[in-house]
């Protein structure tokens, strides 16, 4: 795939992300919009037996067609990102070493970070496990990579939410906003506190979804979220499991 290069004659890397931001949300919706023309059996049962799975597959593969226009959008984008944050630690070199904890509650266990920012062992510094204090997990909006909906955090007195803590440096979590959709609203970064298994107080940032409406997270994506909890705790009989986190 060609990838534009950023300078100073050409468009500027916020041009471009904002355009290519507007045109990730535009598939969004379409996909949203194709998905609720999905096939119904009764329009295709006179057409003989395989009718309707064929119209089905066809249906899906239209779905596919739109995941991956989405997909090459967002590797344009990361590489925008790239040519941008490496412009900026140029001139700010003191930028690449001011470490930052991230508080991890969903799907973003270490295995997951090393994937998407390319950090042996998803984290610059030690790993610990740690917990938000009257924060609850809840599940907004809808992830179509996940197929329902994803992790966020909602202040409540008394309730605690479990994880880990990562430590990274700026420019990672400028790579990681482009995976939870921060230039398109869904998610934002939010300063909280946090504390390790041995009490020490941590500023944390976490990722909080801006979706308002409720959707249930898939099994999948429950496990996911299991697997980032029990590396450092207990369920309530043994290792976490999916069985173990609320739905709300």
């Amino acid at each position: 795939m060609k990838i534009p290069t950023i300078h100073m004659n050409g468009t500027s890397a916020e041009s471009l992300l904002k355009a290519l931001s507007e045109a990730y949300s535009a598939v969004d919706k379409a996909m949203e919009a194709v998905a609720a023309a999905a096939p119904n059996a009764r329009d295709y049962y006179p057409q003989g037996d395989n009718a309707f799975v064929e119209a089905r597959e066809e249906h899906r593969s239209r779905l596919e067609r739109l995941q991956s226009v989405q997909e090459e959008l967002m590797e344009i984008a990361v590489a925008v990102q790239d040519q941008e944050d490496e412009k900026n630690t140029r001139r700010n070199p003191a930028r690449r070493t001011r470490p930052v904890y991230l508080f991890c509650y969903g799907s973003n266990n270490t295995a997951q970070l090393e994937d998407r920012l390319g950090i042996p062992g998803g984290s610059r510094g030690v790993v610990q496990g740690a917990y938000a204090p009257d924060y609850q997990r809840v599940f907004r909006g809808m992830s179509r990579n996940w197929g329902g909906g994803t992790a966020s955090l909602k202040k409540k007195k008394g309730a605690t939410t479990y994880g880990l803590v990562v430590e990274l440096l700026p420019q990672d979590l400028d790579k990681l906003d482009r995976y939870e959709g921060v230039r398109s609203g869904v998610y934002k970064r939010q300063k909280i506190p946090v504390y390790t298994q041995d009490d020490e107080q941590l500023e944390a940032i976490a990722y909080v979804s801006l979706k308002k409406e409720f959707n249930p997270p898939t099994e999948e994506y429950l496990e996911a979220v299991a697997d980032t909890i029990s590396m450092f705790w207990e369920g309530s009989n043994g290792p976490v499991t999916a069985d173990d986190i609320p739905i709300r």
